[in-house]
């Protein structure tokens, strides 16, 4: 469900700049649980309170309290602040322990929504995209080491709590669908519109059975990172991604360092013998 540019255009004359109300997102999560997702995700960082509208935040609050197989993000921060934060990485909902001496006082600098006391299990991960030395984006997190704590990224507890099994190595190396948009997507405000209408021209089973992100792809809201497949690549689409790579298990895999030597030395060998013998150029 796509925060888009004509979604911006088309909700502002009536709700203003983005961000909106946040009953608006609360109504959003009423209308598309009613048709019974696997899961709700939410590619938005729901960070400080609206404190113009305090009735649409409780709101809000309200429904994500009371859909349980909604799930949101939370961003870490560097670790160089984690001794200023006031945050016990075991106040996160859905960590576990990796050593049984982990410090129940170790601190974590992590921005989270407002209401994350209200979020139960694993509905909270970290959606941290990290870039290699080229910039590229290429490989996405499935859970981090914090002070012996297991703290899970949000593709991975949207999936575990689907039930996959989820591999134990920290990251996946991403294998893309392609150029994005990868995924079906429409437009936030034409599902938004068409909740308020008294006879819906919407079908009523449009989002049933499926893993439903809300996210933006609009330029203006600079959710974008350079990917193998584009160089503006919606954060929402590897978001999409990483979780589509989890629930299926075909993330790529990295073959071990001696098949590479084994390759470059056959590769070699065969070029030299085909010099030795002079073989056709053309072979």
């Amino acid at each position: 469900v796509d925060i888009d540019e004509p979604t911006l255009a088309a909700m502002a004359p009536e709700y203003g700049r983005w961000p909106w109300p946040r009953n608006i997102m609360g109504e959003m999560v009423e209308g598309i649980a009613a048709q019974q997702p696997k899961a709700i995700v939410f590619d938005i960082a729901f960070s400080d309170p609206d404190v113009f509208n305090v009735g649409g935040d409780k709101y809000f609050r309200d429904v994500i309290a009371a859909t349980p197989n909604t799930f949101f993000p939370m961003i870490r921060l560097n670790e160089d602040n984690d001794s200023r934060s006031e945050l016990r990485v075991m106040q996160l909902p859905g960590v576990s322990k990796l050593d049984p001496a982990a410090s129940e006082t170790a601190t974590i600098a992590a921005i989270l929504p407002f209401f994350f006391d209200a979020l139960t299990d694993h509905r909270l991960g970290t959606n941290n995209i990290y870039t290699d030395e080229d910039g590229m984006v290429r490989a996405y997190e499935v859970y981090a080491d914090e002070y012996g704590w297991r703290v899970g990224s949000l593709p991975a507890n949207v999936v575990s709590a689907l039930g996959v099994p989820l591999p134990d190595q920290t990251d996946i190396l991403m294998n893309w669908r392609g150029k994005p948009p990868s995924y079906p997507r429409v437009s936030f405000h034409e599902v938004y519109l068409d909740l308020l209408k008294s006879k819906k021209t919407r079908p009523t089973d449009e989002f049933a059975g499926k893993i439903v992100i809300i996210g933006s792809t609009a330029p203006s809201l600079f959710d974008l990172k350079t990917t193998p497949m584009a160089k503006a690549h919606p954060g929402v689409e590897i978001l999409a991604s990483a979780i589509d790579n989890l629930k299926r298990g075909d993330y790529l895999t990295e073959l071990p360092p001696w098949i590479y030597i084994l390759v470059t030395l056959v590769s070699v060998v065969l070029l030299t013998i085909a010099f030795v013998y002079n073989i056709d150029q053309r072979v």
